[in-house]
């Protein structure tokens, strides 16, 4: 599959490095050259330096083809816009946005008709196994959202 990540932190970093160890075609986009510079390093994967929610760069990484977007910025706000995008501009059908506001409620019409909230607390390890299922088993499904309980 084509994997595009949106953000270098510690959640991007673990979630591709998960999936570049299953033969996953990643590119991972950040504002952060010398971070990706670092993860080109350790791990077989491609750094695209750039804004996320900006179509050109969206583009450069290879969102025409992507199968999957997962937004894992430090911002709700940059993930969710990621997302739609993602969906509007380049049809990527999955995409996955790590959200931890509690502003954003499943009932909420901000989420609604295309994003639903994610099951529970997704932490990182819980994030990466619910990538792997999406990538075994492929359905098509909205943007996902995990809220991070403190």
């Amino acid at each position: 599959m084509k994997i595009l990540i949106l953000g270098a932190g510690r959640v991007g970093e673990s979630v591709a490095e998960s999936l570049v160890s299953e033969q996953n075609d990643i590119t991972v986009i950040d504002t952060d050259p010398q971070r990706l510079a670092l993860l080109q390093d350790r791990m077989d994967l491609r750094g695209v330096v750039g804004n996320g929610i900006q179509p050109s760069v969206l583009r450069e990484a290879g969102a025409e083809d992507a199968d999957m977007l997962i937004a894992c910025a430090p911002l709700d706000e940059t993930n969710l816009v990621a997302c739609k995008i993602a969906h509007d501009q380049f049809r990527i059908q999955t995409r996955i946005a790590r959200v931890r506001s509690p502003e954003f409620t499943d009932g909420s019409p901000l989420m609604r008709p295309r994003l639903r909230r994610g099951r529970g607390d997704l932490s990182e390890e819980s994030l990466t196994t619910y990538i792997r299922k999406l990538i075994q088993y492929p359905r098509r499904c909205r943007c996902w959202s995990s809220l991070k309980r403190g």
